[in-house]
């Protein structure tokens, strides 16, 4: 998301929070695909469990997980090759 956010010449903060990512994605008209997991909701993968706070998953979340952020990273990747490809010449 960060990338994405840098393809269009803003910066970001430094943060996991999602939510705040996927705001300014929005105000730079850069929304992102449905996916089986509302993005949202993985700020607390992005934080809590990746320092071993929280709950454990069960492998239905992990699932569902796995396959939103392929969704997203498959999304994102896609558009910054379209951004880079259409960019004016420096």
């Amino acid at each position: 998301m960060k990338a994405l956010i840098a393809c269009h010449g803003e910066s970001y903060p430094f943060t996991h929070k999602l939510d705040v990512l996927l705001d300014i994605l929005m105000r730079l008209l850069e929304p992102l695909p449905a996916t089986p997991r509302p993005i949202r909701s993985l700020t607390a993968f992005a934080v809590d469990l990746r320092y071993d706070f929280g709950p454990p998953l069960t492998s239905f979340d992990r699932d569902e997980v796995r396959a939103t952020l392929a969704i997203v990273r498959e999304h994102i990747l896609a558009r910054i090759l379209t951004l880079e490809s259409t960019a004016p010449a420096p």
